[in-house]
């Protein structure tokens, strides 16, 4: 089943499934941009590089204050 996107909601989480047959592939993928955008994705990435936590910085909610 496709994953639901109410999952994701104030999350800093991907879901993804996918299905095949004979003739084709799909793949299902559900995020939340308000964390999971260009600037999360950012401050996650420095996070790791520099050796911190991944979720230091990110915000419990994605509420937009």
């Amino acid at each position: 089943a496709p994953p639901n996107i109410k999952w994701t909601k104030n999350t800093n989480s991907v879901f993804i499934s996918a299905s095949s047959n004979p003739e084709f592939g799909v793949v299902f993928v559900a995020i939340d941009n308000l964390i999971k955008g260009g600037a999360g994705q950012a401050v996650q990435c420095m996070n790791i590089a520099c050796g911190f936590s991944e979720e230091l910085g990110l915000p419990i909610c994605g509420e937009v204050v």
